[in-house]
Protein backbone atom coordinates (compact mmCIF):
# COMPACT_ATOMS: atom_id res chain seq x y z
CA UNK A 1 0.00 0.00 0.00
CA UNK A 2 1.29 3.10 -0.99
CA UNK A 3 1.24 6.02 1.49
CA UNK A 4 4.29 8.32 1.00
CA UNK A 5 5.36 9.62 -2.17
CA UNK A 6 8.81 11.25 -3.24
CA UNK A 7 9.94 12.38 -7.01
CA UNK A 8 13.33 11.21 -7.62
CA UNK A 9 13.75 12.05 -10.48
CA UNK A 10 11.08 12.70 -13.96
CA UNK A 11 11.44 8.94 -14.56
CA UNK A 12 11.10 6.75 -10.80
CA UNK A 13 9.15 7.56 -7.98
CA UNK A 14 9.89 6.39 -4.68
CA UNK A 15 6.98 5.43 -1.94
CA UNK A 16 7.49 4.75 1.49
CA UNK A 17 5.18 2.53 2.63
CA UNK A 18 3.36 2.16 6.17
CA UNK A 19 6.18 -0.06 7.52
CA UNK A 20 8.84 2.34 6.73
CA UNK A 21 9.52 0.39 3.22
CA UNK A 22 10.36 2.49 0.27
CA UNK A 23 9.45 0.82 -2.94
CA UNK A 24 10.53 2.03 -6.31
CA UNK A 25 7.73 2.55 -8.82
CA UNK A 26 9.12 3.42 -12.65
CA UNK A 27 7.23 3.77 -15.41
CA UNK A 28 9.14 1.50 -17.64
CA UNK A 29 7.23 -1.06 -15.09
CA UNK A 30 3.72 -1.56 -14.04
CA UNK A 31 4.68 -3.40 -10.62
CA UNK A 32 5.96 -1.52 -8.00
CA UNK A 33 9.51 -3.22 -6.43
CA UNK A 34 10.50 -2.67 -2.75
CA UNK A 35 14.42 -0.71 -2.26
CA UNK A 36 17.25 -1.65 -0.26
CA UNK A 37 17.21 1.20 2.61
CA UNK A 38 18.36 2.45 5.88
CA UNK A 39 17.36 5.62 7.45
CA UNK A 40 20.09 7.60 9.78
CA UNK A 41 20.12 11.11 11.05
CA UNK A 42 23.07 12.96 10.16
CA UNK A 43 25.15 15.48 12.63
CA UNK A 44 22.87 18.24 11.66
CA UNK A 45 19.96 16.18 12.66
CA UNK A 46 19.09 15.99 8.63
CA UNK A 47 17.45 12.19 7.98
CA UNK A 48 19.36 10.57 5.56
CA UNK A 49 17.82 8.03 3.29
CA UNK A 50 20.54 5.44 2.02
CA UNK A 51 20.06 3.72 -0.96
CA UNK A 52 21.63 0.31 -0.71
CA UNK A 53 21.31 -1.34 -4.07
CA UNK A 54 24.52 -1.31 -6.87
CA UNK A 55 25.27 1.33 -8.92
CA UNK A 56 24.03 -0.26 -11.78
CA UNK A 57 20.63 -0.43 -10.85
CA UNK A 58 20.62 2.87 -9.22
CA UNK A 59 21.93 4.13 -12.73
CA UNK A 60 19.21 2.76 -14.41
CA UNK A 61 16.30 3.93 -12.83
CA UNK A 62 18.39 7.66 -12.17
CA UNK A 63 18.43 6.72 -8.20
CA UNK A 64 21.08 8.41 -6.29
CA UNK A 65 22.61 6.49 -3.60
CA UNK A 66 21.75 8.98 -1.02
CA UNK A 67 18.19 11.02 -0.49
CA UNK A 68 18.86 13.69 2.19
CA UNK A 69 15.69 15.22 3.87
CA UNK A 70 15.93 18.72 5.74
CA UNK A 71 13.09 20.23 8.11
CA UNK A 72 11.97 20.69 11.57
CA UNK A 73 10.87 17.37 13.44
CA UNK A 74 7.88 16.78 15.33
CA UNK A 75 5.82 13.72 16.75
CA UNK A 76 2.02 13.19 15.31
CA UNK A 77 -0.90 12.19 17.37
CA UNK A 78 0.08 8.43 16.66
CA UNK A 79 3.95 9.35 17.84
CA UNK A 80 5.47 8.61 15.02
CA UNK A 81 8.28 10.75 13.50
CA UNK A 82 7.37 13.42 11.32
CA UNK A 83 9.60 15.74 8.88
CA UNK A 84 8.21 18.54 7.81
CA UNK A 85 10.20 18.98 4.82
CA UNK A 86 11.68 22.36 4.27
CA UNK A 87 11.37 22.54 0.57
CA UNK A 88 8.45 20.56 -1.02
CA UNK A 89 9.37 17.59 -3.03
CA UNK A 90 8.92 17.72 -6.62
CA UNK A 91 5.61 15.28 -6.55
CA UNK A 92 4.32 18.01 -3.72
CA UNK A 93 5.17 16.17 -0.67
CA UNK A 94 5.62 17.84 2.38
CA UNK A 95 6.69 15.45 5.15
CA UNK A 96 8.08 12.32 5.68
CA UNK A 97 6.43 9.93 8.35
CA UNK A 98 8.61 7.29 10.06
CA UNK A 99 6.09 4.84 11.71
CA UNK A 100 8.10 3.48 15.06
CA UNK A 101 8.93 4.58 19.03
CA UNK A 102 11.05 6.82 21.22
CA UNK A 103 13.34 4.40 23.45
CA UNK A 104 15.69 6.22 25.04
CA UNK A 105 15.82 9.52 26.18
CA UNK A 106 19.32 10.17 27.47
CA UNK A 107 21.28 13.37 28.16
CA UNK A 108 22.08 14.68 24.96
CA UNK A 109 20.29 12.35 22.16
CA UNK A 110 16.54 11.37 21.51
CA UNK A 111 16.66 7.59 20.30
CA UNK A 112 13.58 6.29 17.99
CA UNK A 113 13.28 3.25 16.93
CA UNK A 114 12.13 2.45 13.61
CA UNK A 115 11.35 -0.71 11.61
CA UNK A 116 11.77 -1.41 8.21
CA UNK A 117 10.35 -4.54 5.85
CA UNK A 118 13.73 -4.95 4.11
CA UNK A 119 12.10 -7.04 0.03
CA UNK A 120 8.99 -7.20 1.61
CA UNK A 121 10.29 -10.43 4.04
CA UNK A 122 13.18 -9.65 6.32
CA UNK A 123 12.95 -6.43 8.85
CA UNK A 124 15.53 -4.26 9.71
CA UNK A 125 16.15 -2.27 13.10
CA UNK A 126 17.64 1.54 13.09
CA UNK A 127 17.85 3.53 15.52
CA UNK A 128 17.36 7.18 14.95
CA UNK A 129 19.84 9.53 17.23
CA UNK A 130 17.94 13.18 17.46
CA UNK A 131 20.86 15.30 19.00
CA UNK A 132 19.97 18.39 21.21
CA UNK A 133 19.87 19.48 24.76
CA UNK A 134 17.21 19.13 27.71
CA UNK A 135 15.90 21.83 29.60
CA UNK A 136 12.71 22.85 31.55
CA UNK A 137 10.30 25.83 29.47
CA UNK A 138 8.48 29.23 30.57
CA UNK A 139 5.83 26.79 32.06
CA UNK A 140 8.50 24.68 33.77
CA UNK A 141 7.83 21.78 31.82
CA UNK A 142 11.06 19.59 30.60
CA UNK A 143 11.38 19.47 27.10
CA UNK A 144 14.08 18.78 24.52
CA UNK A 145 15.79 20.84 22.30
CA UNK A 146 16.84 20.26 18.85
CA UNK A 147 18.90 22.78 17.75
CA UNK A 148 19.28 23.09 13.50
CA UNK A 149 20.25 26.00 11.73
CA UNK A 150 17.60 29.04 12.54
CA UNK A 151 14.90 26.39 13.74
CA UNK A 152 14.48 23.97 16.77
CA UNK A 153 12.32 21.22 18.03
CA UNK A 154 10.69 20.81 21.64
CA UNK A 155 9.94 17.25 23.41
CA UNK A 156 7.66 17.84 25.94
CA UNK A 157 7.08 14.96 28.15
CA UNK A 158 3.94 14.28 30.18
CA UNK A 159 2.29 11.85 32.30
CA UNK A 160 1.23 9.55 29.91
CA UNK A 161 2.20 11.33 26.63
CA UNK A 162 5.19 12.26 24.24
CA UNK A 163 4.65 15.80 22.75
CA UNK A 164 6.98 17.14 20.20
CA UNK A 165 5.90 20.81 19.31
CA UNK A 166 7.87 23.00 16.61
Amino acid sequence: MKTKRATVNSKSVLYLTSTNQLVLNSPSSNKTRPVKSKFKIDSNNSLICRINESGNWREKYSIPGEIKYKGKWRLDDNCNLVLDLQEKEKSGKRKVTLKGEIVNCESDPLIFKIKTKSLGVREVISYLNLKGTWRADKFNRIVFEVKKARQKMLYRRRENAAVLIA
